[in-house]
C-alpha cells in the first residue's frame, strides 16, 4: 500500500528519522544490519501468511539473522503475521480482530511509553481502524519477555500494543494520516 507506506515515511522523516522504504520484493536483497529498527507493515502479511509466498522463510530469515538483532515494530495486521511467523506470543494465531481507536496503559508499560500522553483512555485515531488484539488469558501466564503496552478499553484482556523482547506489535492497521497528535506522540514514544 504505496499510500500508508508514504504516510509513515513523511511522518517519520518530519521527524527526523532517516527511513528507507523496501518493498518486499526487495527483501532478499536487503542487508537489514545497516539498520537500527526494522518496521513491518501492515499490508506485507495476513493470518498465517507473510511475504511472498515461496519466499516466506528465507525473507524472515533475511529480516531477522542479523549480527547484532534489530528491533523489530509489527505493524497491524503484517506485524502480526510475520510475528506469527517467528512463533512469537505478540504473533498469529493468539489475538483477535476488530475496529478500534483507543488503548488504556496497561499496569506494566514503561512510564517513557505514555510521556505527554492524556488520560486513558488515549484517542490513538480519530475514527476505529482495523487493530489486532493480542489475548492475555491471565498474566500469570504470559512469558517472562512479553509486556503488554496499551489494552483494548472494552477489553483488558487483549494488548493492540505488546512488546516481546525486542520485537513490538502496533497491532493497529492505519497511518499516521488517521493518527490523532495524541496517537502520533504515541507512536513516537
Amino acid at each position: 500500500d504505496t499510500a500508508d507506506a508514504t504516510s509513515f515515511f513523511n511522518f517519520l522523516t518530519g521527524n527526523g528519522y532517516a527511513v528507507d522504504l523496501v518493498p518486499l520484493n526487495d527483501v532478499l536483497s536487503t542487508d537489514f544490519n545497516n539498520y537500527d529498527l526494522i518496521m513491518i507493515a501492515d499490508d506485507s502479511g495476513y493470518l498465517s501468511q507473510w511475504g511472498i509466498p515461496g519466499d516466506t522463510a528465507d525473507q524472515v530469515k533475511q529480516i531477522t539473522e542479523l549480527d547484532i538483532p534489530v528491533p523489530i515494530l509489527g505493524l497491524g495486521e503484517g506485524g502480526y503475521a510475520f510475528f506469527g511467523q517467528l512463533s512469537l506470543f505478540v504473533g498469529w494465531p493468539n489475538g483477535w480482530h476488530g475496529p478500534e481507536d483507543r488503548v488504556d496503559r496497561a499496569p506494566l508499560a514503561p512510564t517513557a511509553y505514555y510521556t505527554s500522553i492524556p488520560p486513558d483512555p488515549v484517542q490513538v485515531y480519530s475514527e476505529p481502524v482495523n487493530e489486532v488484539g493480542i489475548y492475555l488469558d491471565d498474566s500469570e501466564t504470559l512469558p517472562t519477555d512479553v509486556v503488554p503496552i496499551g489494552l483494548e478499553p472494552p477489553s483488558p484482556d487483549h494488548a493492540s500494543l505488546i512488546i516481546q523482547d525486542c520485537r513490538h506489535l502496533w497491532g493497529f492497521s492505519g497511518n499516521p494520516r488517521e493518527m490523532t497528535g495524541t496517537g502520533e506522540d504515541l507512536f513516537l514514544n
